[in-house]
């Protein structure tokens, strides 16, 4: 799969959603995670976050990402500066 450097449509956004859920999905940190019972959620997390990260890149404003995705702003701001385990999942 062809992932473009700067995504502008959303085609492109689409995938490197999918890149970076594969990537997240098949980390040996994810799987561990996923058997964790207390640690699920984190990877659940892990997936709003790929879908975050790429829209970022894109270009879409955060407010417009947060409404999107269904989480707050400031929780999607957390994700993207790397400060939750869910982003550090997802390996970018």
């Amino acid at each position: 799969m062809s992932v473009p450097l700067k995504t502008i449509e959303r085609e492109d956004i689409r995938k490197l959603e999918t890149a970076l859920l594969l990537t997240a999905l098949y980390s040996k940190e994810t799987i561990d995670t996923i058997e964790e019972e207390k640690e699920r959620i984190t990877s659940i997390d892990s997936l709003y976050i790929a879908a975050a990260f790429a829209r970022e890149k894109a270009g879409i404003p955060t407010s417009k990402i947060a409404d999107e995705i269904g989480i707050t702003e400031d929780t999607i701001r957390r994700h993207l500066r790397g400060e939750t385990k869910a982003r550090q999942l997802i390996n970018t």
